[in-house]
């Protein structure tokens, strides 16, 4: 309820399920400008237990308030229980990812309860998880933003695409569709549309099938590879091959 509400016209709610060491300063200061940009608008955060949210929450709202936002549109909610936890998410409009240490699960999880996930990747893997979800489900040019410039006015211009659609009593008008993946920004609720269209469809980044094959494989592949040059790496070639002995050891960390 806290989320939802907002004087006068609808809230549009950005958010950020992420936990507090992944918010470098930067990306944070990035998150007030935006929200100074786009008026009725608050931050969502959630309070994990054992996590610092009792020193860091008071803190990002100093800094929130030294750039001239009020406070008070950071809004944090404790962790709710996993039976709720993906439904109550898609209360939400769009998510703001943190960087260079992008969501892992909370991006997954957001973008199975219907939700944009907004990105910045750089170099590290670590950054670009979130971008290959996305690439996954078309929607790079349209969510993957290049630079921190970039990723502020995609932000802005998402939520002024979804406060054009016209909200009255919740009722969300209808609008043209854009050609996805044109490079262009599609509007708000072109770009959720298509998230639940794959959802519903098991495409892309929801076809889970897909991924547990397509891992299974790539094992198999390394399994094979490990064995083959463990077995030639240290052989002269001129020595008789050895005896066979049991396989090596081949580890898997996920």
């Amino acid at each position: 309820g806290e989320v939802a509400k907002g004087p006068g016209e609808e809230t549009f709610v950005f958010c950020n399920f992420a936990k507090y060491f992944k918010m470098l300063p930067e990306v944070f200061e990035s998150w007030v400008r935006i929200l100074l940009r786009v008026p009725n608008s608050v931050l969502w955060m959630l309070a994990y237990r054992k996590d610092g949210a009792a020193e860091a929450i008071p803190h990002l709202r100093q800094v929130a308030a030294r750039m001239g936002l009020d406070p008070a549109r950071i809004v944090v909610t404790p962790l709710l229980d996993r039976e709720r936890h993906i439904q109550i998410k898609s209360l939400a409009h769009l998510v703001l990812d943190t960087s260079p240490y992008n969501g892992h699960l909370t991006a997954a999880e957001a973008l199975w309860a219907g939700l944009p996930v907004l990105t910045l990747p750089q170099a590290r893997l670590s950054s670009r998880v979130s971008s290959a979800m996305l690439r996954s489900l078309g929607l790079h040019s349209l969510l993957v933003s290049r630079s921190l410039q970039d990723y502020e006015d995609l932000a802005v211009t998402l939520a002024q695409s979804w406060r054009r659609a016209g909200r009255s009593g919740g009722e969300r008008k209808k609008q043209g569709k854009k050609k996805k993946g044109d490079g262009n920004v599609g509007s708000y609720d072109e770009i959720v549309e298509h998230i639940r269209e794959r959802r519903a469809q098991r495409r892309g980044f929801f076809d889970t099938a897909y991924w547990t094959q397509a891992f299974a494989s790539a094992v198999r592949v390394a399994w094979d590879v490990h064995v083959l040059t463990s077995a030639s790496l240290d052989r002269d070639p001129s020595s008789p091959a050895p005896k066979q002995s049991s396989p090596p050891r081949f580890h898997i960390i996920v």
